[in-house]
């Protein structure tokens, strides 16, 4: 329930070996700005570490933003962790921009359900939603609306309904 105006930094960076149990938003806008919004995306040294287990954003508003929106890694092949788990659910995007990356960018993320936003405007020459996985996950992306916005690269873990 708080409203982020002309942020031109990250909201929230996870730093390197930090561990969040959960990290939920809700009803909060976001509101012009650049940077990526919520990064998380410093374990890179492929042991299967990540920041988040449960990370869900919903009933949000995001507007003329420059920069991504959320940036969530999970690098490595270690199939003995199971997470992190992400929800995106009603929410409302729109005049979001962010030249050389996705919107979204799950990398391996292990289970994903993103549904009933509304992307207006977004990325509209780049890509909207990135899904990157080393090994076996599990992602939902259904009951959205792409008006005049990128694509979606997904892989053979994505159901769309």
């Amino acid at each position: 329930n708080c409203q982020v105006d002309k942020l031109n930094t990250s909201f929230f960076n996870a730093a390197l070996s930090s561990v969040c149990d959960s990290i939920i938003v809700q009803n909060c806008r976001f509101l012009e700005g650049n940077g990526t919004v919520f990064n998380l995306q410093e374990e890179i040294d492929n042991k299967g570490y990540y920041n988040v287990e449960k990370f869900s954003i919903t009933n949000c508003t995001f507007n003329n933003r420059q920069g991504a929106l959320v940036s969530l890694l999970r690098s490595g092949k270690d199939e003995s962790t199971l997470g992190p788990r992400f929800l995106f659910a009603n929410n409302q995007i729109k005049n979001c921009t962010s030249d050389n990356t996705p919107l979204l960018s799950l990398r391996g993320v292990q289970f994903t359900h993103i549904e009933n936003n509304v992307f207006t405007n977004c990325n509209e020459a780049n890509t909207l939603i990135e899904y990157v996985d080393w090994v076996r996950a599990w992602h939902s992306l259904k009951n959205n609306k792409l008006i005049q916005s990128g694509r979606i690269k997904s892989n053979e873990y994505v159901k769309m309904n």
